[in-house]
């Protein structure tokens, strides 16, 4: 279940680092605006309740002192950046290998 976190102001890796922490709740990833949490067959009831407590104390807390985690810096702006090609894509699967041969795709 992947969970937008930016609306909070911090970082998914700060709230990943957080929720382990204070609730010893593993996130499978995070980002800089995201937390990935794995559901499974064995995931259960408890588990999701856990997270979901876990998730409303991070709440809470940030909203009582929102300098318990660091302010996430601003995202640039997809007009701001930009791509540099090594070469073209269509030519990169056929590229001489380090030994000599071409990499196949």
């Amino acid at each position: 279940m992947l969970i937008d976190v930016s609306v909070l102001g911090v970082s998914g890796y700060a709230i990943d680092d957080w929720l382990y922490k204070h609730h010893r709740i593993s996130m499978g990833l995070s980002d800089a605006r995201h937390i990935l949490a794995v559901l499974s067959l064995g995931t259960t009831r408890s588990d999701l309740r856990k997270l979901v407590r876990g998730l409303q104390d991070l709440v809470n807390q940030l909203g009582s002192d929102p300098s318990i985690l660091p302010a996430i810096s601003p995202m640039p702006g997809i007009g701001t950046l930009s791509v540099d090609m090594a070469m073209p894509g269509p030519a990169a699967p056929l590229r001489p290998s380090r030994n000599g041969g071409l990499r196949g795709g």
